[in-house]
């Protein structure tokens, strides 16, 4: 059966390329579709391509061997259906920080926030002086004759690669330099 295991293993992680690959043609070939609908179009036919190939593996199998081939099976689609939720979330986070916390606000309020309550909350410069003020102390930004520069050489090369994922996943451009 080893030779069917690797098989089924094999499958997995052809599910998982086709995914990453459908996704990907959605993000930069058809430029209507969100980032949702990219990686939801990638799960749906990652997990279709994986099931029907499953199902012909376990036709394939002799007799005694299906039990454990339907096991393999529930297997992939358990390891699948988690490593997409794992890989959505973590794309969700970056994408909806703040709107998360807009419906808190709007949740914990009762009666509702009018927009000049939520300015007083959200307020661009507000989030910026924070966010500028805490990385100033942790050393990953520099403060020098008032302008910003990246502080720690690691945060340097966090950009280059955030930048590189940034345009692979979701198909936006690395940020411009202002100089």
């Amino acid at each position: 059966m080893l030779g069917w295991d690797l098989a089924f293993l094999a499958v997995l992680f052809a599910a998982f390329l086709l995914c990453f690959a459908v996704q990907m043609i959605c993000t930069h070939l058809v430029r209507r579709v969100g980032y949702v609908m990219a990686w939801l179009t990638g799960f749906a036919c990652g997990g279709m391509g994986m099931v029907a190939a499953q199902v012909v593996m376990l036709i394939s199998l002799p007799d005694g061997s299906r039990t454990e081939g339907l096991g393999l099976t529930l297997a992939n689609l358990l390891i699948y259906a988690a490593y997409n939720y794992g890989y959505f979330a973590i794309i969700q986070s970056g994408v909806s920080s703040v709107s998360t916390r807009i419906l808190l606000e709007l949740r914990d309020a009762g009666k509702g926030l009018t927009l000049t309550e939520l300015l007083q909350h959200y307020s661009a410069r507000d989030m910026l002086d924070i966010r500028l003020d805490r990385l100033v102390r942790a050393g990953q930004l520099i403060l020098k004759d008032g302008r910003y520069y990246p502080g720690k050489q690691h945060i340097r090369s966090f950009i280059l690669v955030e930048d590189a994922v940034r345009y692979i996943i979701l198909g936006k451009r690395p940020r411009e330099t202002v100089v």
